[in-house]
């Protein structure tokens, strides 16, 4: 079911609805949550904030990626917290926060 949420609020974002990718990627995390699956949280919180990113929501954004950061640096998954730095970056770029955009 989480697996499903996340796929379908991916679409939602893409196709430019982020209320809707919002909701159903809130509701695939708690998901994921219950079952204690970190990869699965973590790969949501990240997606959580790309679409508070698209709407220009950094503060939203930048928290849900900090809580996806946190988690991933307890399990020392590389992959992850790259896209994490990667998504963190374009943040403060768009920002003009360029010093904190290098970080």
């Amino acid at each position: 079911i989480a697996n499903s949420l996340q796929n379908i609020g991916i679409i939602r974002k893409v196709q430019g609805n982020y209320d809707k990718a919002s909701d159903l990627l809130i509701e695939a995390n708690s998901y994921y949550e219950k079952l204690e699956d970190t990869v699965g949280i973590v790969s949501c919180l990240i997606d959580i904030g790309d679409v508070f990113n698209k709407q220009n929501e950094y503060q939203i954004a930048l928290e849900y990626l900090d809580e996806a950061r946190q988690l991933v640096i307890k399990t020392d998954n590389k992959e992850n917290l790259s896209r994490i730095y990667n998504k963190l970056g374009g943040i403060y770029n768009s920002q003009k926060q360029y010093a904190k955009a290098l970080e």
